[in-house]
């Protein structure tokens, strides 16, 4: 179908539907490289600063102390978040309709 329609329309046409077929399949590899990206650079980041607290033997003033266990909970959420989320665009989870419909 797609084929058919880029044969039918004339030049300048067919080079605009191109690229903006090329751009909508990049643009979906990218979300998905960057998403990826995002979750093993949050795990590095808090492997880091746990790396940090072994290295000074886990002592530090209660600010310090508190603001690597609030980042370390943010990232870890970012993770989750990221992880679960569908390569459509929204969560994954069971449709429960589909057992009715069929």
């Amino acid at each position: 179908m797609l084929a058919e329609t880029a044969a039918l329309e004339p030049g300048r046409t067919r080079r605009t539907w191109w690229r903006s077929t090329w751009w909508f399949i990049i643009k979906a590899a990218a979300a998905r490289w960057l998403r990826w990206g995002a979750i093993f650079g949050s795990a590095l980041f808090i492997l880091w600063i746990v790396y940090n607290a072994v290295d000074s033997s886990f002592q530090g003033t209660p600010p310090e102390i508190a603001s690597s266990l609030g980042l370390i909970a943010l990232l870890a959420l970012n993770i989750v978040l990221l992880a679960r989320r569908s390569d459509s665009g929204g969560p994954q989870r069971p449709d429960r309709w589909q057992s009715r419909v069929e």
